[in-house]
């Protein structure tokens, strides 16, 4: 049924599934040459071993995945192109993955500039020591937004979360383009340990700016450098930071004064870290993906108890 009505005429398509929908996705679908939204339904479920390739605007929404048997990353651009082409936006909101085997979005074509990459209001579990966005192939954006959501991996993850390094960076796309991550109110688990948080075709450059607000990360990066992990490992007050009410803890201790003293000033002479919440985070049952906590006010708001 989702393959047919994705092949339905028009440049522009959006697609219902049927509450409790059970899709299995065993081969790539191509949906080239069309903007999509794909909307689930209650409880609609998508076993996925394979790609959605596309060129263009894509959106998904409202549906649990199961990705134990992924073979290949979930979305990724799909045809060559010489000359850049600009999309809008790629859009994950309101979706639980579970056991990631793969890149949830990987290019592996060059010269696509996407004017967001979002994973909103989600869930997503790495089962693999994947990247979550990987563009070490090119392809960029000028904005990447995680936020209210959930981050976390359930076997060890030693590899970055956000990859661009290989890839193209975003004045290689657009000469005055400026590329903002946002990581805001969400909760970041067991990502990237002892790595860089994130690897990047360029780092400490006046064309980035940093947003990590109201988030809890725990055994991320490398220990009291998650900050700097961002900007792949670098310390640097070149680029714009806004880092607030963030929550650091690793291996069991609060990081927050570590985060401070790495990262340092920025281009204002001004603390890059500020306001970190010193606390140690207790979850639930977070083997088990239940981040219930009741210690702090920040993280995803979803597990405030």
């Amino acid at each position: 049924q989702l393959k047919t009505e994705l092949a339905a005429e028009g440049t522009e398509v959006k697609v219902y599934l049927a509450d409790a929908a059970a899709i299995e996705m065993d081969e790539d679908v191509d949906i080239t040459g069309k903007k999509v939204a794909i909307i689930g339904g209650t409880n609609t479920a998508m076993t996925v071993k394979k790609a959605f390739q596309i060129d263009n605007d894509f959106a998904l929404s409202n549906v649990k995945i199961d990705f134990s048997e992924q073979a290949s990353y979930f979305v990724g651009f799909k045809n060559a192109t010489e000359e850049v082409v600009k999309i809008g936006d790629v859009t994950f909101e309101n979706i639980v993955a579970k056991n990631m085997k793969q890149s949830l979005f990987a290019s592996k074509q060059k010269n696509y500039l996407m004017n967001n990459i979002s994973i909103t209001n989600s869930i997503v579990e790495m089962g693999a020591s994947k990247q979550v966005i990987d563009l070490s192939s090119g392809s960029s954006a000028y904005n990447v937004n995680f936020e209210n959501s959930t981050f976390y991996a359930s076997v060890s993850h030693t590899t970055a979360t956000y990859k661009s390094q290989g890839g193209q960076h975003i004045q290689e796309l657009d000469p005055t383009g400026i590329q903002t991550f946002n990581l805001l109110n969400s909760t970041f688990y067991k990502l990237s340990y002892g790595k860089n948080f994130f690897e990047l075709r360029s780092k400490g450059v006046s064309y980035q700016t940093y947003n990590l607000k109201n988030n809890i990360f725990v055994d991320c990066g490398k220990s009291g450098q998650v900050v700097v992990g961002v900007n792949h490992g670098q310390t640097s007050a070149t680029p714009t930071w806004s880092v607030d009410k963030n929550v650091f803890n690793y291996d069991g201790s609060d990081t927050s004064e570590a985060e401070a003293t790495k990262a340092g000033k920025d281009s204002k002479d001004k603390q890059i870290v500020q306001n970190s919440i010193a606390k140690v985070v207790t979850f639930k049952d977070a083997a088990k993906g239940d981040f219930t906590q009741s210690d702090v006010e920040v993280g995803d708001p979803r597990w405030k108890k």
